[in-house]
């Protein structure tokens, strides 16, 4: 008998506990630390744009306007960011007095981000999915060094600027310390990045 209330009274419980206060309507709004109006701005590092030569990671800079579409919780933006690739090889076939040549690939992605806020309930968190379009301007320079690092003649430099398609869609969350300062991760591919983190700033 005492284990039988002992059931009832654990199923009662559970049956008044609110479910964490959430329903499936909360993903039709802004998350807690979200409102229409806000400005959402991410500073970074990312892993995936330079390859393996890779002196300086991305660094990525986004910035979003939490913006409703049709009602829903979107926010619009952009982004901008830096790298650079970085190799040095023998040049066996050139010169004695030229013995070394460098290529050096500048990265600068530019791209349109548009969001998507889910809300789960959960106080100071923001899980977001983005699509960012734009372009990955990259400058090359590839030249010959000489003995005493000055630099030499052209080396592979057919062309000095490229301009990439650049699209990705990655999954992220912030969360909040306080109103205004927190962290975020994004992870996804393929442009500027696959991974990324940093501080998050909310205005």
């Amino acid at each position: 008998m005492k284990k039988l209330f002992g059931c009832a009274a654990v199923i009662f419980c559970l049956a008044n506990t609110p479910a964490s206060a959430w329903d499936a309507s909360y993903l039709l709004q802004y998350p807690e630390p979200i409102q229409a109006g806000n400005w959402l701005l991410d500073v970074g590092v990312g892993f995936g744009l330079g390859g393996a030569n890779t002196l300086i990671p991305p660094i990525l800079f986004t910035f979003e306007y939490a913006l409703p579409l049709g009602g829903l919780p979107f926010s619009l933006g952009g982004l901008v960011g830096f790298a650079w690739s970085h190799y040095e090889g023998n040049s066996w076939y050139y010169s004695p007095s030229q013995t070394k040549y460098i290529q050096d690939w500048f990265h600068i992605p530019v791209g349109f981000r548009i969001a998507y806020h889910f809300n789960w309930g959960v106080k100071n968190l923001d899980t977001y999915v983005t699509t960012t379009l734009g372009a990955d301007i990259m400058i090359y320079d590839g030249y010959h060094k000489k003995p005493d690092g000055s630099k030499g003649a052209s080396y592979d430099n057919t062309a000095t600027a490229f301009d990439w398609l650049m699209i990705g869609t990655h999954i992220g969350a912030r969360y909040y310390f306080t109103p205004m300062i927190g962290a975020f991760l994004e992870l996804g591919g393929w442009s500027p990045h696959y991974a990324a983190l940093g501080l998050a700033l909310k205005f």
